[in-house]
């Protein structure tokens, strides 16, 4: 009699096997995008079966607003555990920076795609949330104002923050230059350094 070897996968327990699918959904947006998730890919991925992801997420909507939440909460924990919002702007952006340049390079790409959005309806949701958690840690104990204007500001420096971090990955700026960049951006007109 000839025997099948089978592979069975461990028992986790649900939120266990939660956290397995959206770590083989973050494996595949950093390889090949989110547009590159699906439930097939996510179970291959994980190992498990397709209905084991349809188990635990409703849709392919689901999956990515539940990825992309997710990615929400872990990029908002590290912003809560960088800014300091009674020090300096220029003092808060470069340790923003110095948050970013020590995220794994799919990571960082991930935090782009959040800022940068994509027109995606689950995404533009994440993002508005990621937004309003920047805006609101960066403001902690700012006085009343343009609050519209204020938040455009930030949400750019965001962004330019993240380019600068990709700069200095694909080694086009040193992290004394790049930390340079980003005072210069956050700096009052008048501070700002002289044209070569």
């Amino acid at each position: 009699m000839v025997t099948q070897a089978t592979t069975t996968r461990p028992y986790l327990r649900e939120a266990d096997r939660r956290r397995h699918l959206l770590d083989a959904t973050l494996r595949l947006v950093a390889r090949r995008g989110i547009e590159a998730v699906t439930m097939s890919a996510v179970a291959r991925e994980a190992g498990v079966s397709r209905r084991l992801v349809y188990d635990h997420f409703a849709d392919l909507s689901s999956l990515h607003e539940a990825f992309l939440d997710d990615r929400v909460r872990q990029y908002g924990a590290l912003v809560d555990a960088t800014i300091d919002a009674s020090s300096p702007p220029a003092a808060r952006a470069v340790a923003m920076l110095g948050r970013a340049l020590t995220l794994p390079r799919e990571e960082l790409r991930i935090a782009r795609m959040l800022v940068a959005g994509t027109g995606s309806a689950d995404l533009d949701r994440a993002r508005a949330r990621f937004r309003r958690h920047v805006v609101a840690r960066w403001f902690a104990r700012r006085r009343p104002g343009d609050e519209e204007t204020a938040a455009a500001l930030v949400w750019a420096m965001a962004a330019a923050i993240l380019t600068v971090a990709d700069q200095v990955d694909r080694g086009e700026l040193t992290v004394p230059s790049a930390e340079r960049v980003v005072r210069a951006l956050v700096a009052d007109p008048e501070e700002r350094p002289a044209r070569p």
